[in-house]
């Protein structure tokens, strides 16, 4: 004959079903935490291939035609603008390859998009 529980019996066992429920809860914000991370990742990764090439590309034709244009040309300044611009794209594609974790921030109208400055490793 089994012994019927007491209450202090079925208060601990339902202190041990809430300390699991809990630990489901986290597991599952840290499966879904992780999904959104490696979604970042695939996303950056995608970027960051399909935007070097033209960017190398760009950069090239700018140099090539910095030699060709003479010094007190205006579009020598516009092509050094153009240059500089695309370093700084440079740096935006380099900071999307060391993205580790899943940051965002605010954008608009209550949108949330990823900040890449604090998503990144620190370099």
């Amino acid at each position: 004959m089994t012994k019927k529980p007491t209450y202090k019996d079925l208060e601990r066992r339902v202190k041990q079903l809430e300390k699991q429920a809990r630990a489901l809860r986290r597991a599952e914000r840290d499966r879904m935490e992780q999904e959104r991370l490696q979604g970042v990742l695939e996303m950056a990764g995608a970027v960051c291939h399909e935007l070097n090439q033209p960017m190398q590309v760009l950069c090239a034709y700018c140099e090539r035609s910095l030699k060709t244009i003479l010094e007190d040309n205006p579009l020598g300044g516009h092509l050094r603008g153009i240059v500089d611009k695309i370093d700084h794209m440079a740096l935006i594609i380099r900071k999307l390859e060391m993205i580790a974790t899943y940051e965002t921030k605010d954008y608009i109208e209550g949108k949330r998009i990823i900040d890449i400055d604090k998503a990144c490793r620190a370099a």
